[in-house]
């Protein structure tokens, strides 16, 4: 369902008089939560040391450093530009 729903978009933007003045940019969410099979490289923290702590769904303290970056989240350019 969701790849025709996007096929059709796609189809209407080349049919389109606009088509090479358009930039059709996709993004979607496949990683699903906190899981990826890629742990996400390490980033710079920030000067202030800040952590940010919140339940997770088990009851117990999940506590957030700001040391890495964050998830990979897929995207796809679709122009005559690219």
């Amino acid at each position: 369902m969701g790849e025709g729903f996007i096929k059709g978009i796609y189809e209407a933007l080349r049919a389109s008089p606009q088509w090479d003045e358009t930039l059709f940019i996709l993004t979607f969410d496949e990683h699903g939560g906190f899981a990826d099979h890629v742990p996400p490289p390490e980033g710079i923290p920030p000067g202030d040391n800040l952590t940010y702590t919140e339940e997770a769904g088990d009851g117990k303290p999940a506590t957030f450093h700001f040391d890495r970056l964050g998830i990979r989240v897929p995207t796809v350019l679709i122009s005559p530009w690219v």
